[in-house]
Parts: structure tokens; sequence; C-alpha cells
């Protein structure tokens, strides 16, 4: 016997139809469902943003350096010029990572968001996955 999976909850607030894999309920807030699955957009963002803020972080602070030692190459010792070189050439490739980063978790985001959505054969409308009925002309979703 196989036993139906319930796509939908009733919120035990304002008796509102919640869909399973929400975390609280649209309409008033309420918490229904605290186990409900990670949101896969909040998972890409959040470990991008890390990713990015630590490249940015070391880049500008290797940027930062080599300008430090580019002062006392120019003035004194020729052998710091090397020493900046290296440290400007790493600080930009740290701040060129920091973009492609950025660049490719707002691709991944986008893919997910379209993923997460379904479209209205019949006025093209774009729908969250889990209705049943279209929201721009009413028809059934299927």
């Amino acid at each position: 016997m196989v036993v139906p999976v319930r796509m939908y909850k009733q919120c035990p607030s304002c008796q509102a139809t919640v869909p399973a894999t929400s975390k609280f309920c649209p309409a008033c807030g309420t918490l229904v469902n605290a186990q409900a699955p990670p949101d896969p957009v909040a998972a890409v963002k959040e470990s991008a943003d890390t990713r990015s803020m630590l490249c940015a972080m070391f880049g500008g602070m290797l940027l930062f350096f080599s300008f430090g030692f580019l002062l006392p190459g120019v003035l004194a010792e020729p052998g710091f010029l090397i020493v900046s070189g290296i440290l400007a050439l790493a600080g930009t490739i740290l701040i060129l990572m920091w973009y492609a980063i950025r660049k490719r978790s707002r691709v991944k985001i986008e893919e997910l968001k379209i993923s997460m959505r379904v479209q209205c054969e019949y006025c093209n409308g774009s729908n969250p996955k889990e209705a049943h009925k279209c929201a721009f002309c009413g028809a059934p979703l299927w």
C-alpha cells in the first residue's frame, strides 16, 4: 500500500493552506514546519558570499602590502620591487576570483529560480511549482 505524500499543510494559527516545504505560513508568519528542507537559493548565496568575501579580503590585503613594499623598493632596495610585484599580482588574482565567484553565483541563483517555477501553457505566466492554478489566468497547472 502506497501512502500519499501531503504536499500541503494547514496553518495551526490562521488555517491557511501552506506548502509542505515552507517553514513559515505565508499568510501570518507562524512557524509551521521546523524541519522544512533548506532553501537552495539561500545555500548557494551563503556559500558564494563566504568565498567571495575571503577572496576580496585577502586580495585587498595583498594589494595594500604590495604598495607598502613599493616605496622602499623605489627609494632604497630594488629587491622590494620584486616582492611588491608578486604581492600585487596575487592580490589582483584574488580580486578577479572575487568577481568570478560573484558572477557565477548570480547565474546559478537565476538558474535555480527558473527551475523552481512552472509556466502556464495557456498564458505563459510563471507560477510557483507547488501551485495548482495559474495566478494570471486561473487555468489548472499539470
